[in-house]
């Protein structure tokens, strides 16, 4: 509830929408800004939570963080790099006391007992979920730093006031809504954030599918259904001449086979370089007795590789068809990308799935679905719906 009523731009509206007290309302920042996203910092008396609500694509500046879509190296993987931006902002802002700021450690001090989660809808739950596991990430180090420190003391706790950070826990629980696939590999997420991470995806809500990757994957289908599915002659058309193309559902399964072929093909092919090029690596590190290659060196050896990489996808279909769809030159890369944490799946609203709660697997949702609910799925409402559909068991 709190991330469909975080899409108004009002501290009124977004209070009366949530239950709250506009004094409940601890930090407000309305306006969007590139990579740094519209957000309230709550007060739930009942829950005692202090809870951060990002809120969803609206304005223009929101537009430009999701169309800046690329890859950015994130926790040992990597992250939607637009997103992990604003997630490093937001965090900084939590972080920091003063004007302007969250200043998380002082509304914390001010709520004895009260925990600390995350929110967020669409852009905002991509955002949240990269924040989540920034934070988990940040505990995690501190906690390793201390024991480092306690060793290296003989035992004895440090004599030093603790930082301030040090009085900002990791999020108890983060729930999103319709965010989008955001980082990669799944195994670089905290344990602790992945533990206390909830993605809830209604029905066919495309966004929770939709990346760079799976919209190349998408182009890659559609240009072999165009194979398998020709479009008619005008004969053909008039009835004059006959038509042997397969009915479309037999084209889509075939269009879908070859794609998979390509994919396991393209798989071995990328394994096979990479291994080349680590020997390759390896022996003119060797044969020049250094540990790392100079500049001249590793150009060389990749201008060497390159040209047999080039050759060897060429037998495949070119670089467009590699399995992690690369960009040609000067364009963004797309790795896969995945929901981190419990993917939950519901089905559209007012229909029997939409009191259903079904546990998936992030790697099931990679394709994305071509049907009228792919945005309806999406919007705020649906989500509120389905979430008033699961809760009316609970009440009677």
């Amino acid at each position: 509830m709190f991330s469909a009523a975080a899409s108004g731009g009002d501290i009124g509206v977004f209070a009366s929408l949530t239950g709250l007290r506009n004094d409940d309302v601890l930090h407000a920042h309305l306006e969007a800004e590139p990579h740094f996203p519209a957000h309230f910092l709550v007060r739930d008396s009942d829950r005692k939570l202090l809870i951060l609500v990002v809120r969803g694509t609206i304005s223009e500046a929101d537009v430009v963080t999701d169309v800046v879509a690329g890859d950015a190296p994130f926790l040992g993987g990597q992250a939607h790099e637009a997103m992990a931006r604003s997630a490093n902002a937001l965090y900084a802002s939590l972080m920091t006391a003063g004007p302007g700021n969250m200043d998380l450690a002082g509304h914390l001090q001010d709520h004895p007992g009260y925990s600390f989660a995350l929110a967020g809808h669409s852009l905002g739950g991509g955002v949240a979920s990269l924040l989540h596991c920034i934070m988990h990430d940040a505990v995690a180090r501190r906690a390793a730093q201390r024991e480092r420190l306690a060793r290296l003391r003989g035992g004895k706790a440090p004599v030093a006031s603790p930082a301030p950070e040090e009085a900002v826990p990791a999020p108890a629980e983060c729930w999103c809504f319709g965010a989008p696939p955001v980082l990669a590999p799944l195994d670089t997420v905290p344990f602790s954030a992945a533990a206390t991470l909830t993605q809830v995806v209604v029905g066919e809500d495309s966004v929770p599918r939709l990346s760079l990757w799976s919209v190349r994957r998408l182009a890659r289908l559609l240009r072999l259904l165009d194979e398998e599915y020709p479009p008619r002659s005008v004969g053909q058309v008039l009835g004059v001449s006959r038509s042997n193309r397969p009915p479309l559902g037999v084209a889509v399964a075939r269009a879908e086979s070859r794609l998979e072929e390509e994919e396991f093909h393209l798989r071995h092919v990328d394994e096979a370089l990479k291994r080349q090029r680590d020997e390759d690596s390896g022996e003119e590190a060797q044969a020049h007795g250094a540990d790392a290659l100079s500049e001249a060196e590793a150009a060389r050896i990749g201008a060497r590789t390159g040209g047999r990489d080039a050759a060897a996808r060429d037998q495949v279909g070119g670089d467009q068809d590699k399995v992690n769809c690369p960009a040609p030159a000067g364009e963004q890369t797309a790795s896969r990308l995945f929901l981190p944490g419990k993917v939950v799946l519901v089905g559209s609203p007012g229909t029997p799935e939409s009191l259903e709660l079904r546990e998936v697997s992030a790697e099931d949702l990679g394709d994305i679905p071509v049907s009228s609910r792919a945005i309806l799925d999406h919007m705020p409402t649906a989500y509120v719906a389905v979430l008033r559909d699961l809760a009316v068991p609970e009440r009677e």
